[in-house]
């Protein structure tokens, strides 16, 4: 998925005509969200298409961690364990939980 942030250009584009390609509502302050050339605004970006995280439930807009069949912001992906975040440094899968590597002992 790839997305870009957007401000809508003075003169470039009529801002009254210019509206969300799902809600047909006029952007507030010309500020959209663009997705393979519709604009929509944030509200609607977000239920179409950003993820969830899988810890706080919050949608995630910027970088994503996809591991363990869930989506994460990055500072939301933790060790089970010892609570450091592994978006990073890399983890190993132990009984259905994500923790860091070198805490588990093989």
């Amino acid at each position: 998925m790839e997305h870009v942030n957007g401000e809508l250009a003075h003169g470039f584009e009529n801002l009254v005509c210019v509206r969300c390609a799902q809600c047909f509502e006029p952007f507030p302050d010309g500020i959209y969200f663009e997705f393979e050339g519709r604009k929509y605004c944030e509200h609607d970006f977000h239920v179409l298409y950003a993820p969830c995280c899988g810890k706080c439930n919050e949608f995630i807009v910027g970088r994503v961690i996809k591991a363990m069949n869930a989506s994460w912001h990055p500072d939301c992906f933790r060790c089970e364990l010892c609570s450091k975040a592994l978006a990073d440094i890399g983890f190993l899968r132990n009984a259905g939980r994500h923790n860091l590597a070198q805490i588990i002992n093989f």
